[in-house]
């Protein structure tokens, strides 16, 4: 995601809105913004256009705030994944491993592991976009005894026709599983009320006991690249 600028302040957000907008010193700072939204505990974002810094504009937000908010940079953030970590290792030791072989420094890090198919666990970590750069750089992570292939973690996406992973619907050529039940594959029921056994429709049988195009899914692995 770009960076961004959120400000809390106690005044109306309308009228903070206002008063940055007609500020002459932010003039640079309004050419620089692609969005302004309010999130759901009512503070205001400045969602800037792609490669901007707005570490470069904070300070000048902050001036024109005044001591009824605060302002707060947003950096653009990546989730890196690492494959092929062995069964025993915890959160704890995925970040330990991060911090050891990366410049982390005061970076509060923060890892989730989730099963994989192959008899490992799959890794997730948050990371400032170009400390991940040096990561996906490096090729691979050493964690505990394993070396795990890492990649960017690219955004969800599966046809919701055929429930590939590989393209969305408008360019699908594949079969219409619309009706279908993700978790078993049968039609009649939707999967939250499913009560069978989970079975793939991509995989071929014997190697399909698993939701279609879920996390155990190596169909769906396969059309995601790794380094």
């Amino acid at each position: 995601m770009p960076e961004a600028i959120l400000v809390s302040s106690s005044d109306a957000k309308e009228d903070v809105l206002r008063r940055l907008k007609q500020d002459t010193k932010l003039k640079v700072f309004g050419e620089k913004v692609e969005r302004v939204r309010r999130t759901r505990l009512d503070d205001l974002i400045f969602e800037l256009k792609s490669g901007e810094k707005a570490s470069e504009f904070k300070s000048l937000v902050e001036e024109s705030v005044g001591v009824s908010g605060k302002v707060r940079v947003l950096n653009q953030t990546e989730t890196v994944e690492c494959r092929d970590v062995d069964l025993e290792a915890k959160a704890e030791q995925v970040v330990a491993a991060f911090r050891e072989q990366f410049d982390c420094g005061s970076i509060c890090l923060e890892a989730k592991l989730k099963p994989s198919f192959n008899g490992t666990q799959t890794a997730y970590v948050k990371l400032p976009a170009e400390l991940a750069a040096t990561v996906i750089q490096a090729g691979k992570v050493k964690i505990e005894w394993s070396s795990c292939p890492v990649r960017i973690l690219p955004p969800n996406r599966r046809c919701f026709r055929c429930w590939a992973t590989d393209h969305i619907s408008r360019d699908c050529k594949g079969p219409d599983r619309s009706e279908l039940c993700l978790r078993c594959g049968e039609k009649g029921h939707q999967a939250r009320s499913c009560r069978q056994a989970p079975r793939c429709v991509l995989c071929a049988p014997g190697a399909n006991k698993h939701q279609t195009s879920g996390p155990l899914c190596p169909a769906a692995e396969k059309s995601l690249s790794w380094r």
